[in-house]
């Protein structure tokens, strides 16, 4: 039995935020919700984080 094979269109709809991309994309544009997620995780309270993240042309966002 072969699976459907999805087009671009339908994996981005599906995407959840245990896709890689979806998960990097809010924690990069939401840097209160990835330091609420750390600390869940890691069971401490985080004072803040610094978001250093690369764009598109290697260079870092302020």
């Amino acid at each position: 039995m072969s699976e459907k094979q999805l087009t671009p269109e339908e994996k981005w709809e599906q995407a959840t935020i245990a896709n890689d991309f979806v998960f990097f994309k809010v924690m990069r544009d939401n840097p209160d919700v990835c330091q609420r997620l750390l600390e869940i995780l890691l069971e401490i309270e985080i004072d803040h984080i610094d978001m250093n993240c690369p764009n598109a042309h290697g260079t870092t966002r302020a």
